[in-house]
């Protein structure tokens, strides 16, 4: 609990990083918070059905109990980012969990709003994400995607990720994260690295802390 608290206050206070996309409009990223619950939920409501089938893997609407999973997070195991455009309005999402069985990988799923698609935010996510499942410590992203889904088949090949079939219908794709943190320029690598550092680690250095003994008065 709190390892949760630490990280979810050093998250809120995080300052967006702009950053500029490959049209030259300006988007700010930062960690997702439990203050865009709002947004996170009416966005996934109001996506399409074919926005929802490559998000969810179904067309219909997800329950609140799962959207309520995807905004309460810990930042450790299960990290996100959201990306705002420059009026402060959510226009994607990007999340890494990470599976108790693969201690080494997590898994990756993002989103963009349905009228900023095919803007490079896709893009910018993954590398974003990247950097903070570097900072954790995880060296692998997988992502699930379905057969039909060429935007997120191109955007897996363009980091040179491994393909296999993990299901009917649905492809895995395996990306080292150094391969993902390649696609962003470096100095929008380093912005997103200083902002996430304290913010995965903070919770486990709290814990540390709590059990150290405070120092002996000198005698």
């Amino acid at each position: 609990r709190l390892q949760r608290i630490v990280s979810r206050r050093l998250a809120e206070n995080a300052r967006p990083v702009p950053i500029v996309l490959r049209d030259g409009v300006t988007v700010l990223v930062r960690p997702l918070v439990p203050t865009d619950r709002e947004w996170h939920h009416e966005a996934v409501w109001s996506a399409s059905a074919e926005t929802l089938r490559f998000r969810f893997f179904t067309s219909a609407r997800p329950t609140k109990r799962i959207l309520d999973y995807l905004i309460d997070i810990d930042y450790i195991d299960h990290f996100a980012w959201i990306c705002l455009s420059a009026e402060g309005d959510g226009i994607g999402i990007i999340r890494y969990v990470q599976p108790r069985d693969h201690p080494d990988e997590v898994e990756v799923a993002f989103g963009t709003h349905d009228s900023w698609q095919r803007r490079g935010i896709a893009t910018m996510l993954l590398g974003a994400i990247g950097v903070a499942a570097e900072a954790a410590g995880f060296d692998e992203l997988v992502g699930y995607f379905v057969n039909d889904n060429v935007g997120s088949e191109a955007l897996f090949e363009k980091v040179g990720a491994s393909f296999q079939r993990s299901e009917p219908g649905v492809r895995e794709a395996r990306v080292p994260v150094g391969n993902a943190v390649s696609l962003l320029r470096p100095d929008d690598a380093e912005a997103l690295r200083v902002t996430v550092a304290d913010i995965v680690t903070a919770g486990g250095l709290a814990l540390t802390d709590a059990g150290t003994p405070p120092d002996e008065p000198p005698s």
